[in-house]
């Protein structure tokens, strides 16, 4: 797709990454937005064998990893995931101001240039906050069960240990159970719950509420099944943020990403989805991994430097 917009702005965006595996895919990623524009933020899953490998050199960006001491053993639909997010965003915050906060994953790829994505940012999401958020009566169907209840042991879900993810697993539904017995419900009077994806792009002021409320809102979030789809809409949907939301219905979903939950959860793009990825509204794309197809990231990466020289 052609660049639709001046390239003349000067604005800051950060780009927040949360890396777990795939060392290849996130070097491209870091590759692709290094721009003097861009900093970017990279925290590590401590449990990642790939977190003291060498990055590439950025020639444009700051890059700044998180130490050792503040890493965090992150676990798919827990806790952990929310307090990641909230340390990687307040590391950014701390070192300067940006028009934008890009949360993304280290198996994520930008599929437009940087020129176009600030273009973009600036002019058509002018300030507004870009992340899926559903709320209604099928997403209240969901939070009944997911926030009504407290699930203990949740970062046990996808244990390795199948004797620990067995017992886990009948502990929470027996302490589920016991709360259905006793009547009890979580009270959510003031907020409006929604879910979505977690990753998006946020404007500083956004940023800096989430911040600023970050121990409300994990003491908020605790025993909650998968905080991290449904933190961020709800304090946007609960606060003066609600008509900072970004309506993108060109786009894949509000986030600004393109994410195939038809064909997995998600979906990991090959090669022949490249047309399909380049020609698309969106400006990121996920997932991506080397493991199942390098080319598509070799091809999207071609694409992408080919434009800068260009």
């Amino acid at each position: 797709m052609s660049e639709l917009f001046s390239t003349m702005n000067k604005s800051r965006h950060a780009y927040c990454i949360i890396a777990h595996t795939d060392y290849y895919c996130l070097s491209r990623l870091v590759e692709l937005v290094d721009d003097e524009r861009n900093d970017i933020f990279l925290l590590f899953d401590k449990k990642s064998s790939i977190r003291k490998m060498s990055l590439p050199e950025t020639f444009n960006s700051r890059i700044f990893t998180l130490p050792e001491s503040q890493l965090i053993d992150i676990q798919w639909g827990g806790l952990s995931q929310l307090k990641a997010e909230l340390l990687v965003l307040e590391f950014a915050i701390l070192k300067g101001n940006y028009e934008y906060f890009h949360l993304l994953s280290g198996q994520d790829l930008p599929i437009k240039s940087q020129d176009y994505i600030h273009d973009y940012m600036n002019h058509v999401a002018a300030g507004r906050n870009c992340i899926s958020c559903e709320h209604g009566d099928n997403v209240d169907r969901i939070h009944y069960h997911n926030c009504g209840y407290y699930h203990l042991f949740v970062e046990k879900i996808r244990s390795r240990n199948i004797v620990v993810r067995k017992m886990c697993s009948f502990l929470r539904n027996s302490f589920i159970s016991m709360q259905k017995i006793a009547g009890y419900h979580r009270d959510w009077t003031g907020y409006t719950l929604g879910k979505g994806t977690n990753w998006g792009s946020f404007n500083q002021e956004f940023v800096q509420y989430l911040v600023n409320n970050r121990r409300v809102i994990v003491q908020l979030f605790t025993g909650v099944l998968g905080p991290d789809e449904i933190y961020k809409q709800t304090m946007i949907l609960s606060t003066g943020f609600k008509d900072s939301l970004m309506h993108a219905p060109e786009m894949c979903n509000n986030a600004l990403r393109h994410i195939d939950w038809n064909r997995g959860l998600p979906y990991v793009w090959h090669k022949n989805d490249y047309n399909e990825l380049i020609n698309c509204n969106d400006l990121f794309a996920r997932k991506f991994s080397s493991e199942v197809d390098r080319d598509i990231i070799d091809l999207i990466y071609n694409q992408l430097k080919g434009n800068e020289k260009a």
